[in-house]
């Protein structure tokens, strides 16, 4: 038997948000293979040629990277009440009910990954133990 047959292409699971102050939260992340990460970043880096240097430099478009990779990897979320939103990223929630979900929504996903250092770093962890994903 061929190892390619034995491997899940669409695993996604819902795991629980690290800290156990955030109870109901739970995001919902989609296993992606090394091989689809290095296409979506294929698709999100620019050549140009430096006159100076006489040689090609790639640049990466980061903001499109990160749409990449959020489409990709972050399938949605539950129970991500604006309390647990102040906790991690300075907001002002005195407009909305602090018990209240902020929902998902890709621009939401995306948000999160450019200004939450944790968020970024706690859905890296997730995608990067490959056990949530073989037990799933």
């Amino acid at each position: 038997m061929e190892l390619k047959q034995l491997i899940k292409k669409d695993t996604t699971i819902s795991v629980a948000y690290p800290d156990p102050d955030f109870k109901d939260f739970k995001i919902k992340v989609a296993y992606v293979s090394r091989e689809a990460m290095l296409e979506i970043r294929k698709q999100c880096v620019t050549h140009t040629y430096n006159k100076k240097t006489r040689a090609m430099e790639e640049s990466l478009d980061e903001d499109k990277f990160i749409e990449a990779y959020v489409s990709a990897t972050i399938k949605g979320w539950e129970g991500f009440k604006y309390k647990y939103l102040a906790e991690i990223l300075p907001i002002d929630i005195s407009s909305v009910d602090a018990e209240e979900v902020l929902p998902y929504s890709q621009s939401n996903a995306v948000m999160m990954m450019q200004e939450c250092q944790t968020f970024e770093a706690v859905v890296g962890d997730m995608l990067g133990d490959i056990k949530n994903f073989s037990n799933a």
